[in-house]
């Protein structure tokens, strides 16, 4: 992830472990609401990968609780 004035991209390369792309992808982008400096705002993904990534990014993102934090459950 690199800090570029605020268009914080995630690049994923052909031989990035997608699994790891994918959780800091999800990570990057929705903790603290986005709001933060860093927070991811593009993701430019190798094109042989692409598919594979959006799949699992999906999955991921689909994956997250959301409610009030202040639920236990």
């Amino acid at each position: 992830v690199l800090e570029l004035g605020g268009n914080d991209p995630i690049i994923v390369m052909e031989d990035a472990d997608l699994e790891e792309a994918a959780t800091l992808a999800v990570s990057g982008s929705y903790k603290n609401s986005g709001q933060r400096c860093t927070a991811i705002k593009r993701m430019i993904v190798h094109q042989a990968v692409a598919d594979e990534f959006v799949d699992k990014l999906v999955a991921k993102t689909r994956a997250i609780k959301f409610g009030n934090p202040m639920d236990g459950g």
